[in-house]
């Protein structure tokens, strides 16, 4: 699997859509943990335990883990970026 629409339609027809929310819920607490946020924000914000939390924060330093937490920073710091680039642009240029 190369790219995310072969990874999204494998994992559609593995994953129940509550087994897909549980796996995106792990995936978020790895990136709250990793922008250091608290376990009670994250018990909050993800309506997680502090049980699931630990257990994340226990493989957080797994080479899987970590590659997938460097995509998304990845993506994040893209749309972020473009984002400024086109609202630059818009002062400049009248629309």
């Amino acid at each position: 699997m190369k790219s995310p629409d072969e990874i999204e339609m494998v994992l559609n027809e593995l994953l129940t859509e509550t087994e897909r929310a549980v796996v995106l819920k792990r995936l978020g607490i790895a990136i709250y943990l990793d922008k250091k946020r608290s376990y009670e924000d994250i018990k909050n914000h993800l309506k997680v335990s502090s049980a699931t939390i630990a257990s994340i924060s226990d493989n957080l330093g797994n080479p899987g883990l970590q590659e997938i937490i460097k995509r998304i920073k990845a993506d994040q710091w893209a749309e972020e970026t473009s984002g400024r680039i086109v609202r630059s642009i818009k002062k400049i240029l009248p629309v």
